[in-house]
């Protein structure tokens, strides 16, 4: 059964014990507990179909005739997509850094769907507020009244079956690139990668422009 837990006042399952487990955390130096049991859901969602209740993400509904140019100015990526369009992208500031990881969905014409992290909605939405002065947009916390299940499956196989091009995204070091490179990935992006990038262009980034970045970071700091 599941073993629940709590995020920013929502309870959801942290994880789910086997038959005759014990229901509880035995906290360790090493592997918790919990590792085997994490690791089987993770395979069989890599491998198979999984089913995840996303409720307890932050759901902000943007609407008026100036929901897509507001979007459009807080937002990344292009907003100007068909009803229907769902689009992975990020709230940035005035220097381009990253304020919130948001997944934003055209509803209607004048209407989208901001979708998120449970942690951080209060925060993004204040963003959002900060920035809607001067335009005619009406922003509704709707978290509590949606309910949201998301189905996962083996991406990366649908899209090779599909002949389709898979971009993953998270991808933080070394270590992870070459994981999701021998998974089949065509593209990677992460915190440090903006935009996704092809194989030969992420090996460039790791070895020059993440260097000089790191350098010129810590020349500024020091």
């Amino acid at each position: 059964g599941a073993v629940m837990g709590e995020v920013n006042g929502w309870e959801r399952a942290n994880w789910f014990a086997n038959e005759g487990q014990e229901r509880e955390y035995h906290y360790s130096w090493k592997r918790q507990n919990w590792f085997e049991n994490s690791a089987a859901e993770h395979k069989a969602v890599r491998e198979n179909v999984g089913m995840y209740d996303m409720s307890s993400f932050g759901k902000l509904r943007v609407e008026g005739p100036d929901a897509e140019a507001l979007l459009n100015r807080v937002c990344g990526a292009n907003m100007s997509v068909p009803a229907g369009k769902i689009v992975y992208t990020q709230f940035l500031n005035s220097t381009g850094g990253i304020e919130a990881d948001v997944t934003v969905t055209r509803l209607t014409e004048t209407v989208y769907l901001v979708v998120t992290p449970a942690a951080t909605r209060l925060a993004d939405e204040t963003h959002l507020r900060r920035h809607a002065e001067g335009y005619q947009v009406v922003i509704t916390d709707v978290t509590a009244s949606e309910g949201v299940l998301a189905i996962m499956e083996a991406i990366y196989s649908l899209c090779n079956v599909m002949d389709k091009k898979c971009v993953v995204e998270g991808v933080e070091d070394e270590l992870q690139f070459e994981l999701t490179q021998k998974m089949g990935m065509h593209y990677f992006q992460g915190y440090h990668i903006s935009k996704p990038l092809m194989p030969i262009d992420v090996v460039d980034f790791w070895e020059n422009d993440l260097l000089n970045y790191t350098t010129e970071w810590q020349k500024d700091t020091a």
